[in-house]
């Protein structure tokens, strides 16, 4: 994690400068412990199902289960069929710009 991208995330937000995906947020300062692995296995791996399977252990472990859930159901994400494991990057993009 750099300045410059401390600088991005407060002109930008946790996109990139151009609106696309950022997987360099998942690196943001304090979100480490959070983050740890869950990048890497639904990116590099592309296992978004096993993805979720950390995501809900990692959730659990650090007392974060009501805000994520709270958050997932507030966006639409609980909910959302549309999103599957074979879902690509640029297909959510195509969703959240639809949104």
């Amino acid at each position: 994690w750099t300045l410059k991208d401390t600088l991005g995330v407060m002109l930008h937000g946790l996109a990139t400068e151009d609106g696309h995906a950022n997987p360099r947020s998942w690196c943001l300062p304090g979100a480490d412990e959070y983050a740890h692995g869950i990048l890497k296995e639904c990116v590099a791996r592309q296992g978004p199902a096993d993805m979720a399977g950390l995501m809900r252990d990692r959730s659990s472990s650090l007392g974060f289960q009501e805000m994520d859930a709270s958050y997932c159901f507030a966006e639409g994400h609980c909910s959302n069929e549309a999103v599957t494991d074979a879902t690509t990057v640029q297909e959510t993009e195509a969703m959240c710009d639809h949104r």
